[in-house]
């Protein structure tokens, strides 16, 4: 899989969120385990952001460090990224899902 397809793996939740804009009210409440915050609508859109990449990069971190104990060929190393962005993605579609679902 090319860098370009996993970085467009990446961005889907970011593009859902832009698809969807028109019907998100304009704050949305977030459930935690202590209390129900409001946020903007501006704001949700980085937290779906920021965690999709956060988890995108711990998850690639981790594998640099591993990779640097066990060596990876190179077929090894392009399914890893691919399953990282699949999995970063998906992580951003539930994010999206909860707060979308939340309000």
């Amino acid at each position: 899989m090319s860098q370009s397809i996993r970085w467009f793996i990446l961005s889907t939740p970011l593009l859902a969120f832009g698809s969807l804009w028109p019907h998100l009210p304009t704050r949305i409440v977030i459930h935690s385990a202590n209390a129900d915050k409001w946020v903007s609508r501006e704001d949700f859109g980085g937290i779906v952001v920021g965690t999709t990449m956060s988890v995108a990069l711990l998850a690639y971190g981790l594998l640099q460090v591993q990779s640097a104990f066990q060596p990876f060929s190179q077929r090894e190393l392009n399914k890893a990224y691919s399953t990282i962005a699949i999995g970063a993605a998906l992580i951003g579609f539930v994010v999206l899902g909860a707060g979308i679902g939340g309000h």
